[in-house]
């Protein structure tokens, strides 16, 4: 399916397109193969590197065995994200006890950039993660001003309509 699709896919475009991101629920990772179908796929295309990304709002569905098996992913080199942050019922606890690499900051929440109150509240997520040693990606950037304030802020990581619209593959590759 999507996510052997999706190597193949970044396989074709080489290595040099950064990692192949796939937005995954945590009931694919607790599928009993999911960890072989990830190793099957990573061993059958070695230049493709991983980052998953799970939904903020399956949260509340993560058990101890999930939690271990994003950990057991993130020691084969497969990156996690915690996906649309801030949009669900965010929790800090959270980005403290799963193992991910990354939280993506969801676009409500810098909808109201201009406020000064929204930019306290971004720069400080993005001050806590990099304590925590985990990247922060900002979600639907859409206009200048609102990258010219994220950077201001601290963030390093966005995407959006400013950069790229969704697109085909083949398209991706010109």
């Amino acid at each position: 399916q999507v996510l052997k699709q999706a190597f193949i896919d970044a396989d074709a475009l080489g290595p040099s397109t950064g990692p192949l991101h796939v937005n995954i629920d945590v009931d694919e990772v607790a599928d009993d193969g999911f960890l072989d179908l990830v190793a099957t796929l990573r061993a059958a295309h070695p230049t493709v590197r991983l980052l998953l990304e799970l939904g903020e709002d399956s949260l509340h569905r993560t058990s101890p065995e999930v939690v271990e098996r994003i950990a057991q992913l993130r020691d084969s080199g497969v990156q996690v994200a915690l996906d649309d942050f801030g949009k669900a019922h965010s929790t800090l606890l959270a980005i403290a006890q799963l193992p991910v690499d990354a939280i993506k900051i969801d676009r409500s929440l810098i909808q109201g950039i201009e406020d000064v109150r929204s930019r306290h509240l971004i720069s400080s997520l993005a001050r806590l993660a990099k304590r925590l040693l985990i990247r922060v990606v900002v979600e639907g950037v859409e206009t200048e001003r609102e990258r010219e304030l994220l950077v201001e802020l601290g963030v390093a990581e966005m995407q959006g309509f400013l950069f790229a619209r969704p697109m085909p593959v083949e398209a991706l590759a010109e």
